[in-house]
């Protein structure tokens, strides 16, 4: 039974007293079930407003989950594919260790 339950089924158990008065005092009953709609609203209110920051939070934790998912297979995917990509490099394009030093702003290799 939920919480919005225990107060619905209280005033069912006195609902003869709520007939009694709207028999007998019809204002009075109107004024009691105005109060019990007010707080009633107050409850709803922060059932609902609890229910959804819960929410917010949770598609927060969940965009952030998201998130750390794409990094990491991102990074998988990299990590998977570079050294296949390297390998497939012709050898005349591959970088070496080739010495060099600068003359004038301009690389000048050195000779072995």
């Amino acid at each position: 039974m939920t919480n919005y339950q225990i107060p619905q089924n209280t005033l069912l158990k006195f609902r003869i007293f709520n007939e009694f008065l709207m028999a007998n005092e019809r204002h009075v009953a109107k004024e009691v079930r105005d109060e019990y709609v007010d707080t009633m609203s107050k409850i709803y209110y922060s059932y609902f407003k609890s229910y959804s920051s819960r929410l917010i939070k949770l598609q927060i934790e969940i965009q952030l989950i998201i998130r750390i998912l794409i990094k990491t297979s991102f990074y998988i995917i990299l990590y998977i594919t570079l050294p296949s990509f390297y390998s497939n490099i012709p050898e005349s394009c591959q970088l070496r260790n080739i010495p060099f030093r600068w003359v004038d702003g301009n690389p000048q290799t050195l000779a072995p």
